[in-house]
């Protein structure tokens, strides 16, 4: 044996120890991650699950749009509407007969919910900053639908499909072109029993606000049974 092939062995030892050092490192290191690797997708699962409990048991509650209103409750009818705390109602003749449409309809009250005290005495000379929702109170057959009733009135106007409070409601549109300006008016019908509730506002001529129309609306639609 040679010098040259003495000094080369132990090297090809070095070498082949390295390779096996090397190999041996790499296959615990494939270890030690395909095994940790679950336990750690495991753990993230587990610490995100009560997050996504927390959000399904604790859902957004709705605000109520009608917080801080007074409350109207009318016995003999069975009903409670609320409106803002610095209006008034007039219901002095919420339980007298007023207008009658034909023989099968017969109005039997009046109320007016209004920024202003004793709002129907400005039948006329009306302030230009008064507002007002007006309910009437018809005893109809309690066969008549919307579209028998609106008939009775001439049937002008476009008409839409609501529901207040679960209670299928009619929306009513009518305009006014006999006079000038044009006045638009809204009829929100409600019929229950042989009961119809008209709740009717106008522009008087005038576009009305979209603050005063969700002041009208919150009212409308805050309208439920009380018994």
């Amino acid at each position: 044996m040679n010098k040259f092939t003495k000094g080369f062995a132990p090297l090809v030892a070095v070498i082949i120890i390295v390779v096996a050092a090397f190999l041996i490192g790499g296959g615990v290191a494939y270890y030690y991650v395909t095994k940790t690797q679950p336990v750690v997708q495991k753990q993230q699962s587990q610490n995100q699950q009560p997050q996504q409990q927390t959000q399904q048991t604790n859902p957004v509650q709705p605000t109520d749009q009608t917080a801080g209103y007074k409350t109207y409750a009318n016995n003999k009818y069975g009903f409670e509407i609320k409106y803002p705390s610095n209006w008034y109602v007039d219901a002095q003749h919420s339980e007298d007969p007023t207008i009658n449409i034909g023989k099968d309809i017969k109005g039997i009250g009046e109320i007016d919910f209004s920024n202003y005290p004793n709002a129907t005495s400005y039948l006329f000379d009306r302030p230009k900053d008064i507002l007002d929702v007006f309910l009437f109170i018809y005893k109809v057959d309690p066969d008549t639908n919307y579209d028998q009733f609106i008939y009775s009135y001439g049937g002008n106007g476009t008409k839409e499909n609501i529901t207040i409070n679960g209670v299928k409601a009619l929306r009513w549109t009518k305009v006014t072109t006999s006079s000038t300006p044009q006045v638009v008016s809204i009829d929100i019908l409600i019929k229950i029993g042989g009961n119809m509730f008209d709740f009717g506002y106008s522009d008087n001529g005038n576009p009305i606000s979209k603050n005063t129309k969700d002041i009208y609306e919150k009212i409308i639609n805050s309208f439920k049974l009380s018994r």
